[in-house]
């Protein structure tokens, strides 16, 4: 801790088991259709080898089960194992998020515009994966632009025109997919999106509240105006926050 706020402080995630819980909700919908999928293939497979209704259905079903469960246990697995490694970086120069992924955003403190809607990166999986459904699928589960604590949802956090660095696939592709999709600044920087509720719930009252109070406190301000307008919540209602970081208003 930095009283004087001289030294740059870092803050792991606030509460893993909820990211991990709401990751895992958020992805409920494809885990019912591939479970189906699966039992449908299984039971085929077994009714063509001669077993008959109802123990190939029931076979089936348990051996649905199984993979399910062993699916769902390596993706905590994952999950923990990637968000040890998430951190926010304040300091006197401005704010550094580090993702599960290894995917750096930085936003210097005057390059903060508002504090506004972030929102995960989930929608533009697809685009930046190709073509290919099975691809496109894939990067829909693990998000490789986003990290699993961006599943929260649609909630306030700080935008800007900033930088961001993409460790495990930092091509200009993938550069070029990020900036079409949410925009390049007057300064010819992207848009970044900052989100301090993944590591402080009650951020704007904290040490992360406390920082962006001492360099910029009329963004902070706005913050809990607009968590206030939210509810106290944060949050945005009936927002399921599958965009990416919302364009701050002129």
């Amino acid at each position: 801790m930095s009283p004087d706020f001289s030294q740059p402080e870092e803050f792991a995630v606030g509460d893993t088991a909820k990211v991990i819980r709401n990751t895992l909700t958020s992805t409920g919908c494809l885990l019912v259709v591939a479970g189906l999928l699966l039992w449908f293939l299984i039971a085929a497979g077994l009714g063509a080898a001669g077993m008959e209704p109802p123990l190939g259905q029931i076979l089936s079903a348990l051996i649905t089960l199984a993979v399910l469960a062993l699916l769902l246990a390596l993706r905590v697995a994952q999950l923990r194992r990637n968000l040890s490694t998430a951190k926010l970086v304040v300091g006197p120069t401005g704010l550094e998020q580090h993702d599960d992924w290894g995917n750096v955003r930085r936003l210097a403190w005057d390059a903060v515009l508002e504090a506004g809607t972030v929102r995960p990166l989930k929608k533009d999986a697809k685009m930046i994966a190709g073509n290919s459904m099975a691809k496109a699928v894939g990067e829909a589960g693990v998000n490789a632009l986003a990290s699993a604590a961006q599943s929260l949802g649609s909630a306030v956090g700080l935008l800007g025109y900033g930088e961001v660095e993409f460790r495990r696939n930092d091509s200009p592709a993938m550069r070029k997919a990020y900036a079409d999709a949410f925009g390049i600044g007057p300064n010819g920087r992207p848009l970044v999106g900052i989100q301090p509720f993944v590591f402080d719930e009650n951020w704007t009252s904290g040490r992360i509240g406390a920082w962006i109070g001492r360099f910029r406190p009329e963004i902070l301000e706005q913050a809990r105006a607009e968590i206030a307008r939210r509810g106290g919540t944060g949050t945005q209602p009936g927002d399921a926050g599958s965009g990416g970081a919302s364009a701050p208003t002129d």
